[in-house]
């Protein structure tokens, strides 16, 4: 009996320490969390935007339209034009999938029967634009951007694109029908001063014609391309 008394008491003591132990690895947790928060908060602004680059990156999935060979000359023209001046553009970006590109959508997960599923949505491939102004975007990219003028056919396969993706796919909101602001990105992460530097030196550049022949999607977390459809 004294035994079985003494048994009890130590599984009690036993179960009494794991709580405390269970507590005490919440509270080291929380106070590890708070710790990040605080670092995050006070770190430079560049730290704090890759690590929400990172963080965005490795959840989601794009769907972009590329371009044929005129449109991609003119477009690596104009990168090419920025980095003879300084200008830290696209031209940069080492990583074997760079190259121009039209994002129609982002999402966190893909149809699990893609490509086929956009088969319908870029049917009308290749579809004929025309590069316009210049656009800036002063959000957490600062992106300088070569406008793509929205014709009737592009926007046609833009929607199409969103009735595949419907709504519960995490869809970026900016990218959605009746926000959507077409574009080509030339530069990111540019400062106020960059980007006035950039737009001089891109003044008086002329407008720029060809067409999106092919889809693609790129996955952030393995940084790798899927062909969707044409020369994706």
């Amino acid at each position: 009996m004294r035994q079985a008394r003494a048994s009890g008491v130590w599984a009690r003591e036993q179960h009494r320490q794991l709580r405390q132990a269970a507590s005490l690895t919440t509270h080291a947790e929380a106070l590890a969390r708070d710790l990040h928060r605080r670092r995050a908060e006070h770190a430079p602004a560049e730290i704090r935007g890759l690590a929400q680059r990172t963080r965005y990156r490795c959840r989601m999935h794009t769907i972009e339209l590329t371009c044929d060979d005129m449109l991609d000359s003119a477009v690596r023209a104009a990168w090419d034009r920025l980095a003879a001046e300084g200008v830290p553009s696209q031209a940069r970006h080492p990583h074997p999938t760079n190259r121009p590109h039209l994002t129609l959508a982002v999402c966190e997960r893909l149809p699990p029967d893609a490509p086929a599923a956009f088969a319908e949505a870029f049917g009308d491939l290749p579809v004929p634009v025309r590069l316009g102004p210049l656009l800036l975007f002063a959000g957490r990219a600062r992106v300088l951007a070569w406008g793509v003028v929205p014709q009737a056919r592009l926007l046609a396969v833009h929607a199409g694109v969103w009735r595949v993706l419907g709504g519960s796919r995490g869809g970026n909101p900016p990218h959605a029908p009746g926000r959507w602001l077409p574009h080509v990105t030339l530069a990111r992460n540019l400062d106020a001063a960059t980007r006035a530097r950039a737009v001089t030196v891109l003044d008086g550049l002329a407008e720029a014609t060809g067409a999106f022949c092919g889809a693609r999607s790129y996955d952030g977390a393995l940084r790798a391309t899927v062909p969707l459809a044409g020369q994706g």
